[in-house]
């Protein structure tokens, strides 16, 4: 063999070691499978108990005692430095957190608290060896035929919980005039305010997609829409990868690619800006180290809670103030602006029913250590490279650092029906305008019906044959 035919050998091995490599980086992965594995101890019990929300009258005084001594002690804390720009420099302002705190302690109508999450109905059934708490919800008032029944897994995210969505609830039970009936079915994550926490490691999105999808059958919902946000749209995207057959459409305020492929757009779009995104999406994502440094920042709390949520959890179990500091960075932030600024745009009562369901079931520490299991589980991150080729509508908020162009997330999500931006709002869309959620949910739940659901019917492949090598790169 001469050296012509050596070099020729040479190089047909370089470009098919070059294209596996590449594909290997930037091709698509496999779709995971989850079993109905235990992550609790208690016996098998499928049946669906009603529960109430209930806080004991010690509880109260232990808290409001604490946070007596919180506030005196708050005083003597030095005032931070002024800055020039920037005026969440150092987080939000601790004006807001002790502002707060003297309203739960002197102000706060816990009768009225307890109803306000009581109004509508709560249950409880066992899956997977854990109690999981759930709201189930529709207008019994309201008579339709079967097929017009449109069941809604809405999903919360961290530090959100059942309470943050009773705003949106009524926007579609009580909804006039239309030829549908919704039901909400909204569960909290296991860990999480009033659901189980799990007894051993290994429950992450995957494991809780599954887990969802065996609530709906069991509830009789063997098709449904979802709504999600923030961490609840990490377990969207799997259920809608796992069980497309299942989820007939999902709507969220968190649509997010992190599919190798989308460096590659993100490079070629740098090349020509204008042709791929609008004006301000390229100037809020170019230079790509501006938002990559605005995300890590807003990530920063993540990683925490990944690598030591023990500790960061006994101190916020522990502190009422310092569960309200991190719970006004976390729902609000980033947000520059005066206590009097933002606490005019929050809704204090509500946002204090969210943070009493974390510190009255003293659930903060396992809700994050569900971060831990976001980290370590290889089923998800084999899933970022998972494509969903379930119609999909996107909504943004100007709040949000994690926002992403329409073109970025087109390896991960097939059918991106709608992608619309909002006019307000951060990262938890529900809590801050539940009107434009319910109406953008709605608006693209009745385009799906009226295009048959699926896009799939006009398609000359299904799902089904892109998910034996789930699309070709």
């Amino acid at each position: 063999m001469g050296y012509n035919s050596h070099l020729h050998v040479f190089v047909a091995l370089s470009a098919v070691y070059v294209a596996y490599t590449f594909y290997n980086l930037f091709g698509d992965g496999y779709v995971p499978v989850a079993d109905d594995e235990l992550f609790g101890s208690k016996a098998i019990d499928s049946k669906v108990y009603p529960f109430k929300v209930e806080f004991k009258q010690g509880d109260i005084e232990n808290l409001k005692l604490r946070l007596g001594q919180e506030i005196s002690a708050s005083k003597k804390i030095p005032k931070r430095p002024a800055t020039s720009s920037d005026s969440a420099y150092y987080g939000v302002d601790s004006e807001v957190t002790q502002k707060l705190g003297d309203y739960l302690h002197k102000k706060y109508d816990w009768k009225k608290g307890q109803a306000r999450m009581n109004k509508y109905p709560h249950f409880k059934t066992r899956i997977a060896g854990l109690d999981i708490h759930f709201q189930k919800i529709s207008n019994d008032n309201v008579t339709v035929p079967a097929e017009k029944v449109r069941p809604i897994l809405v999903l919360h995210g961290f530090p959100s919980s059942f309470a943050m969505y009773q705003r949106l609830i009524p926007l579609f039970v009580d909804l006039q005039g239309s030829k549908y009936k919704y039901e909400l079915v909204i569960p909290s994550i296991p860990g999480f305010g009033f659901s189980d926490a799990p007894t051993r490691p290994g429950l992450g999105t995957v494991e809780l997609a599954h887990i969802y999808l065996r609530l709906m059958q069991r509830l009789g919902y063997e098709k449904f829409f979802v709504i999600s946000e923030d961490f609840g749209s990490l377990i969207g995207n799997d259920i809608s990868i796992m069980y497309h057959k299942n989820v007939m459409g999902v709507h969220s305020t968190t649509c997010q690619s992190n599919h190798p492929r989308r460096y590659l757009r993100l490079f070629v779009a740098s090349l020509f800006p204008s042709f791929f995104m609008d004006v301000e999406d390229a100037e809020r994502i170019y230079p790509l180290s501006k938002s990559t440094s605005s995300v890590l920042h807003d990530t920063a709390n993540a990683y925490v809670q990944a690598t030591m949520a023990e500790s960061l959890g006994l101190a916020l179990s522990q502190s009422p103030s310092g569960l309200i500091s991190y719970f006004v960075e976390k729902i609000l932030g980033p947000f520059n602006g005066k206590a009097d600024e933002i606490l005019a745009d929050l809704k204090t009562d509500e946002f204090l029913d969210n943070v009493l369901v974390y510190y009255m079931t003293s659930s903060i520490t396992s809700a994050m250590r569900t971060f831990s299991e976001l980290n370590g589980s290889e089923k998800r991150h084999q899933t970022e490279s998972v494509t969903s080729y379930v119609p999909t509508g996107c909504l943004v908020f100007p709040r949000d650092a994690f926002t992403q162009p329409e073109f970025v997330m087109y390896d991960k999500y097939y059918q991106i029906i709608r992608y619309n931006k909002a006019s307000k709002g951060g990262r938890f869309g529900a809590f801050e305008a539940p009107q434009i959620v319910a109406q953008d949910s709605i608006d693209l739940f009745k385009f799906l019906d009226y295009i048959g659901l699926s896009l799939f019917e006009d398609l000359t492949f299904t799902p089904e044959d892109a998910y034996s090598r789930n699309s070709v790169f």
